[in-house]
């Protein structure tokens, strides 16, 4: 008994606490002077686009308060006109205090708007004057907020603190003291709050497939990101589907869709833009042209293709050397020679043939003899082996690494007709760029590069590229390459609408997933599942099959053969000339 007391004592004394508090209430000097101190506030703003004298004179003290103790900076706006829109880092932790009436509320909240547009996240509080019926005006206010995505807000009202929450629908809640306020756990659990989601065919980001079962499955890396992110945070979710294909519909349509309709995410990845919301930029996404591989060289070449320069070298020192050699053992045996013969016989040598020069039989000239066999061994044998080895593994052109080898190629570059006004902002890109542009049919864009049809050229971001050449996975020569040059880089931002109250929190879940390596996972399983839904077949090489080399492979040994009996029949005539003079 003697342990209870102090205990029922204490809690005594909390409840009249309490009591003192919500009876005496708080004044809207402590509750700056707290939010700015708890939320580290760097700059100050006051709205008062009420214009009685009587209210303007609440500035002057709130705004000593503030210089008084931290010293921050501040911006008052109380013209409406002349409102502009606040952007930066520095101005997102800012607090704004706002005087409002029941006659200027729908005033205050355009010039709010417009003042915040990017910045609708930063607290507010509202010192709300004069009320007539306070719970339906207050009400009021918080539809207005929560409409306009105002989610961290207080209102000031008769030396009382209230606040909101909005899911599943907005309720007025009564804030007893400024850390009531900073505790927004609430935000956290929708309480199946129904957002929108808009659905778009664009693998691997965000599409859907049919599986064995008949059911519609959705899929994509950008899909799991939205969808784990809303049911984490217990919502419900209401799909519709957003043609982007379509020749009547763009990405702007869907923002306005999205804005209109009160949707969550948008599920394509936008540029840096005015008319979005753009999330937390992880990392920047490279854009890469899609081009063909290298052909095979045409197939008479092959025989000239293992004459590289050291075997020219090999070969012409040889020959000079075993010309030399069988000259100087000519000289021993007789008191003249035949240059020409001697040529030939070394000829025969590198060929690998037999000598008609006879030789004594002596050890010297056995020893010379191993000589001349191991070379001519060693020169053909290698030819042989490097002319089958490239009979086999084939021998392909110069390969595109570069923007400037697109020059080389007739191709037209197919791009998304919305991407040219990106495109055309690029800088430091090869003339035959732009001069390559073909801004085709829409509906036949996705279709071609989808199924590499490679009578054009192509663009798209890294995982996009990568999501397509997964079919040329398991060929021995993909038909369909990327270039190694970088054509430009976007930052990897999920769009949202503006005033979209789940900017905050969506950003910090982005971080995080992106730093525990959770999207690089979703962006791999897309890929797979891709192929399990059916938006494509892995290829396969055709069915090999082993011919015989044709007449083509030895075109040039022909021509070598015509020139050198033409060369053979000129040095005849020239030596019959010769003699007959």
């Amino acid at each position: 008994m003697q342990r209870i007391t102090p205990i029922i004592l204490y809690l005594s004394l909390g409840v009249l606490q309490t009591q003192y508090i919500l009876n005496v209430g708080i004044s809207i000097e402590e509750v700056v002077l707290q939010v700015n101190r708890e939320h580290n506030i760097e700059i100050n703003i006051f709205v008062n686009i009420n214009h009685e004298v009587q209210k303007l004179q609440m500035e002057d003290p709130l705004d000593q308060l503030a210089h008084q103790y931290h010293n921050l900076p501040k911006i008052i706006e109380t013209n409406t006109s002349a409102v502009k829109q606040l952007r930066g880092a520095h101005s997102a932790n800012s607090l704004t205090m706002v005087f409002i009436t029941w006659e200027n509320v729908n005033t205050t909240f355009l010039a709010l708007d417009k003042l915040l547009h990017e910045l609708h996240f930063t607290s507010i509080i509202f010192i709300y004057l004069n009320p007539y019926e306070l719970e339906r005006e207050l009400m009021y206010i918080f539809h207005m907020c929560w409409n306009y995505g105002f989610t961290s807000v207080m209102v000031w009202s008769d030396q009382k603190l209230y606040t909101y929450h909005p899911y599943p629908k907005v309720e007025i809640k009564r804030v007893n003291n400024v850390s009531q306020f900073a505790d927004k756990s609430h935000l956290e659990n929708f309480h199946q709050f129904e957002w929108l989601q808009p659905t778009v065919e664009f693998p691997p980001r965000f599409y859907s497939y049919t599986n064995r079962y008949g059911q519609k499955v959705y899929s994509g890396y950008l899909y799991k990101l939205i969808y784990l992110f809303l049911t984490g945070h217990n919502a419900s979710i209401e799909f519709f589907l957003f043609d982007m294909w379509s020749t009547n519909d763009s990405n702007q349509n869907l923002l306005q869709k999205c804005s209109v309709k009160r949707c969550a995410l948008a599920p394509v990845l936008y540029n840096y833009h005015p008319t979005i919301l753009a999330s937390y930029c992880p990392y920047l996404a490279k854009g890469l042209f899609i081009v063909p591989s290298a052909k095979e060289i045409p197939e008479s070449l092959y025989l000239i293709m293992p004459f590289d320069a050291p075997i020219w070298f090999i070969i012409i020192f040889c020959g000079f050397l075993f010309f030399i050699l069988i000259n100087g053992i000519a000289t021993l045996r007789h008191s003249n020679y035949d240059f020409g013969h001697a040529f030939l016989d070394a000829f025969k040598i590198i060929m690998f043939l037999a000598v008609s020069s006879s030789m004594e039989r002596s050890l010297k000239n056995f020893g010379l003899n191993l000589l001349f066999l191991f070379t001519g061994i060693f020169l053909t044998n290698y030819y042989v082996s490097s002319l089958w080895s490239l009979y086999t593994s084939k021998v392909y052109e110069t390969e595109l690494t570069l923007l400037a080898d697109i020059e080389r190629t007739n191709l037209k570059i197919f791009v998304y007709e919305p991407d040219l006004e990106n495109f055309a902002l690029l800088e430091s890109l090869p003339p035959i760029i732009s001069q390559r542009y073909y801004p085709g049919d829409k509906s036949l864009f996705h279709q071609y590069r989808k199924n590499l049809n490679m009578t054009y050229l192509y663009t798209g971001l890294e995982d996009l590229v990568d999501y397509i050449f997964l079919q040329q996975t398991f060929l021995k020569r993909p038909f369909a390459k990327k270039l190694s040059e970088t054509f430009f880089h976007q930052p990897f931002i999920v769009a949202m609408v503006h005033r979209s109250p789940l900017y905050e929190q969506f950003n910090r879940y982005l971080s995080r997933i992106f730093e525990h390596g959770i999207l690089s996972k979703f962006i791999t399983d897309s890929y797979w599942e891709g192929i399990v839904g059916g938006e494509f077949k892995l290829l396969k090489d055709p069915a090999e099959q082993y011919v015989a080399l044709n007449m083509t492979y030895f075109q040039y040994a022909f021509v070598i053969l015509v020139f050198t009996w033409i060369g053979a029949f000129l040095v005849l005539l020239l030596e019959l000339a010769c003699h007959s003079s």
